[in-house]
């Protein structure tokens, strides 16, 4: 596997999805794809065999090497299937922000499209915002295929500005639409919860990760958790923290229960922002809004990400019981 020179990390890795490098082998498949869905590229000419070896030669092949690459392009893996390709292009290095690419193979368009497209744009942004440190991508897509918009709202992107009939496909003109997500590492805001941030929380709570591990895994319905928040908003022993990016994109909350003259924490990230590091940085502020205090975690011995992040927080692990780890903090 070849490697980019400007990455400290090579595979970005959820459940049995990758990101790596562009593999060589992968170039007629990708060939092959842009042909299928040359209507949404800025791709004049059909490509030929020969023209993709080319362009991998003397264009690909040399950003491996560079310290600040035009571009950085992955193949996209299901267990080392390769099903689509993608990454940053037009790399601004003085204002930190880059273009997002991304082709699909054209046979999972029908019924994977939004899944796909969130889970690399998941992968992508810890390259981007975790190991680049950029602080926005974008993406310019003709209008002409709304499912991408519904990906790109699930995964944090906001419409940033519409371009009229400045692309010609078919004959036809057609819009161009702007999306964009700013870095939430170095944007994080805090708000107190809101009566709204009901139907978002009752998201992140029948979140699969979030279910397996809470102490009760079974799903959530609908009534039972608006009982639950309702009763939270009235309780002055409870703090709920929602955490946003610059651009009012909920990423995550902290919750504080205070028992026993104890602050439990809970947490949760949204499930397209994580592996960026968030889960400590929405911890320390939570816990940044309370003067002085113990605060105590619950993690179960299976959840590795949760107990590295309170340990990295300076928790102490003062007691084990069979299925969970206590921590606790004094401030």
């Amino acid at each position: 596997m070849k490697k980019y020179k400007c990455l400290n990390k090579q595979v970005f890795v959820i459940d049995e999805f990758q990101l790596v490098p562009i593999r060589y082998k992968d170039r007629y498949k990708i060939m092959k794809w842009r042909n299928d869905q040359i209507y949404h590229l800025r791709q004049k000419d059909i490509l030929t065999k020969s023209k993709q070896d080319l362009y991998f030669g003397n264009v690909v092949s040399k950003q491996f090497d560079l310290q600040k690459p035009d571009q950085l392009l992955f193949s996209f893996l299901k267990k080392d299937i390769c099903l689509g390709y993608g990454g940053l292009v037009h790399l601004n290095w003085t204002e930190r922000n880059a273009e997002v690419s991304f082709v699909m193979d054209t046979n999972q368009e029908a019924l994977n499209f939004v899944h796909l497209w969130n889970i690399f744009l998941t992968l992508l942004k810890q390259v981007v915002f975790k190991y680049l440190s950029f602080h926005k991508i974008y993406t310019y897509a003709y209008d002409l295929r709304p499912k991408l918009y519904d990906a790109l709202s699930q995964s944090g992107f906001k419409f940033e500005g519409r371009l009229e009939d400045h692309c010609l496909v078919d004959s036809k003109f057609h819009d161009v639409l702007y999306h964009s997500c700013i870095n939430p590492i170095e944007s994080l805001r805090i708000r107190g919860v809101k009566k709204e941030d009901s139907i978002v929380l009752f998201e992140w709570s029948n979140d699969p990760l979030v279910r397996r591990n809470a102490f009760d895994s079974k799903k959530i319905d609908w009534d039972s958790h608006e009982k639950w928040f309702q009763n939270k908003l009235l309780d002055n022993n409870c703090k709920i923290f929602i955490f946003e990016n610059k651009q009012g994109h909920p990423v995550g909350q902290v919750r504080l229960d205070y028992l026993d003259k104890k602050w439990l924490i809970d947490y949760s990230i949204d499930q397209f922002f994580r592996g960026l590091g968030l889960g400590k940085k929405i911890i320390s502020k939570a816990i940044n809004m309370i003067d002085k205090g113990t605060f105590m975690a619950m993690v179960k011995h299976k959840n590795q990400a949760s107990i590295k992040t309170f340990l990295n927080l300076g928790f102490k692990n003062i007691s084990q019981e069979v299925s969970f780890k206590n921590f606790e903090f004094i401030k």
